[in-house]
């Protein structure tokens, strides 16, 4: 491979890994942020789960029942969750106020309250609870740094950076920050630092991975490609290098020694120049090509199984990737597809022996041009024709009286062959009339062939002559019959005009010019 097209690859599949690699980190830190939340989410309910499990401790020290210990606080300090470690209670509020504390007098039947921030700057956040239910009273003082602190050492988290603020309602402008409005009270909001959560969460090597499979699987598809163009080309030399063998094949294939031999040989022959000889080398060299894809697609699949093996079996990446391996059944296919591939290659082996052998059997100079009558062979075409078209099918024969000219006699037959062909599958079942005629104008031979079927659009009529172009159904034709006529011609330095419009039939002209091979005219001018 040339370095330019290496060096072009390169570039290409950096460029296609880079784009992955970004678009994978954003994916990434987009799911570490949602699982952040979800973990702070947690801690949030958590904390106003014991929350209101100590106001309801508060109701029950506030309305004892016969069960409990009448006039005694003991019972929240140190109670049954984490926040009964962090508070301080007295039958009144007032002896717990400091001017540091968030200040808040809340009515215990509507849970709702007053709420005040701190007078002063505090190093610690403290929360002042008035509470008052009726007549009774009472006052809470809450640690907030050590009781949210314990909550994020339970969770597995610790250095996380948090602050207690009134209700925040608009946008936040730090996007580092979760905002967790209603904290204890509709009026209050606790903000999270959540860059070192989201940054425990975050797996460097996902868009790492995507990045080096999507940029190998970029370079396999241009190296694929390159191949590809590369095998069209070798296609072409191929078509070269064998030009004078498919000649050869041509002129065995209709040159008939006798009308007989024409009748059984010479359309089987014409037609195996292009529709089996041309294809065996497109395939042959497509073959080669497909087996060195398939070798390096099945390195590239192995590159994939070692490297998913350093992969987490929990992940979902992972887990698709064995699901996929599975269900396409990878590995029966790279063992089975091999032997496929050779049995393919065994095939096309065999046509092409068969075609050498037919080559064989009709050896002979068809293609040799020389001074002859046109009629003679053309007369022979006829007969094969008309022992093909059905009852409701007339063929009509306008030959005029042709001096000699010089031409491939079997090469005008097998144009003319064809056409007529052509001509009947055109007219198919529904029959109709065909018509064979000859003309001399201005020192050209003109032979025509018109039918009366459907004609053909403009589309179709300007792509008449291109190889492998048919309108034909898949089983009945390859498209390279009028491709191989119209060559023929131009050897004779000749045309093929074609007049059709639909619904009103289609007419092929042969042009050739009469000369008899010394520069003159028929004429001797």
């Amino acid at each position: 491979m040339p370095q330019r097209h290496l060096l072009v690859i390169i570039i290409l599949s950096m460029g296609v890994s880079a784009c992955v690699y970004l678009t994978g980190s954003y994916m990434e830190q987009t799911r570490a942020q949602g699982v952040a939340r979800q973990v702070l989410e947690r801690i949030y309910i958590r904390a106003l789960r014991e929350y209101y499990g100590m106001l309801n401790d508060v109701h029950a020290t506030l309305y004892p029942s016969s069960n409990d210990t009448p006039d005694t606080l003991q019972p929240l300090a140190g109670g049954r969750s984490s926040l009964g470690l962090h508070i301080v209670v007295a039958p009144q509020a007032k002896t717990l106020k400091q001017n540091t504390d968030w200040q808040v007098k809340l009515n215990l039947a509507e849970l709702d309250g007053e709420v005040r921030p701190p007078r002063v700057d505090a190093p610690a956040t403290n929360l002042l609870l008035d509470i008052t239910d009726e007549d009774k009273h009472m006052g809470v003082r809450i640690s907030v740094d050590a009781w949210m602190t314990g909550l994020l050492a339970d969770m597995g988290f610790h250095d996380i950076r948090y602050r207690m603020s009134e209700r925040i309602d608009g946008p936040v402008t730090q996007s580092t920050m979760e905002v967790f409005n209603d904290f204890l009270l509709p009026e209050l909001a606790i903000s999270f630092e959540a860059s070192s959560i989201r940054q425990s969460f975050y797996n460097p090597f996902v868009p790492l991975l995507l990045a080096l499979i999507s940029g190998l699987v970029m370079a396999m598809l241009l190296m694929f490609a390159y191949r590809r163009q590369r095998a069209e080309e070798a296609l072409d030399m191929s078509l070269h290098r064998e030009e004078g063998l498919t000649t050869q094949l041509e002129r065995a294939s209709e040159h008939m020694q006798s009308a007989e031999r024409l009748a059984s040989l010479g359309e089987i022959a014409a037609g195996i120049a292009h529709e089996i000889y041309n294809p065996i080398a497109y395939i042959e060299s497509n073959l080669d090509g497909l087996r060195e894809d398939l070798t390096a697609l099945t390195e590239f699949i192995q590159i994939i199984d070692h490297a998913s093996d350093h992969l987490d079996i929990r992940s979902p990446f992972y887990q698709e990737l064995l699901v996929a391996y599975q269900r396409l059944q990878i590995q029966d296919t790279c063992m089975l597809a091999p032997q496929r591939l050779q049995d393919c290659t065994d095939g096309i082996a065999r046509v092409d022996q068969i075609v050498r052998d037919m080559k064989k059997l009709s050896r002979h100079n068809s293609s040799e041009k020389r001074i002859c009558d046109v009629n003679s062979d053309l007369n022979s075409v006829i007969n094969i024709a008309r022992s093909r078209i059905n009852s409701n099918t007339t063929l009509e024969i306008n030959l005029v009286e042709c001096p000699p000219i010089v031409c491939s006699p079997s090469q005008i037959g097998q144009v003319v062959m064809n056409l007529l062909v052509n001509a009947i599958q055109a007219l198919g079942d529904e029959g109709g009339v065909i018509c064979l005629t000859e003309k001399i104008v201005d020192q050209h031979l003109k032979i025509s062939v018109s039918d009366t079927g459907t004609g053909m659009s403009n589309e179709v009529a300007s792509r008449i002559f291109e190889p492998f172009f048919t309108t034909k159904p898949e089983d009945q034709g390859t498209g390279m019959g009028l491709a191989l006529c119209y060559k023929l011609i131009q050897e004779h330095n000749g045309n093929i005009e074609l007049t059709t419009e639909v619904g009103h039939g289609s007419c092929f002209t042969v042009v050739l010019p009469m000369n008899r091979g010394d520069g003159k005219d028929v004429n001797g001018k």
